[in-house]
């Protein structure tokens, strides 16, 4: 099988803007958009992969190691490179696109990352 998933124009469904293939070997918890640089997406899946992904070209730029099936992950506006993910227990990871490490730069409760909103329980 070839996993990959569709990303659709929601004002006329019938519309395929891309492709994604072998980025997930499952199903996808969750997606964002990069507000600050618009090519790139991050997504989460229940493979355990954490997967930022170049829009246009397709192409995956950086792979966090696999720690967690992430239930949903959340650009910052406020920190450049850095995604809040949450994992099901409401536990937030702060994942950093910086070249010297990605792996997580710490592990807070959700209330305390600006830029996390927690899963309604």
């Amino acid at each position: 099988a070839n996993p990959s998933f569709n990303v659709l124009e929601l004002r006329k469904t019938d519309f395929l803007v891309a492709t994604f293939q072998n980025t997930h070997a499952g199903c996808i918890n969750s997606i964002a958009w990069c507000l600050a640089d618009p090519s790139l997406i991050v997504s989460s899946g229940r493979d355990e992969r954490t997967v930022v992904t170049n829009f246009k070209t397709q192409e995956v730029v950086l792979e966090f190691p696999e720690t967690t099936a992430y239930d949903q992950v959340l650009w910052s506006q406020h920190l450049r490179g850095k995604i809040a993910a949450l994992d099901k227990d409401g536990n937030t990871d702060v994942l950093s696109l910086s070249p010297q490490s990605s792996q997580p730069i710490g592990t807070t409760a959700p209330s305390e990352v600006p830029f996390a909103n927690p899963l309604p329980s």
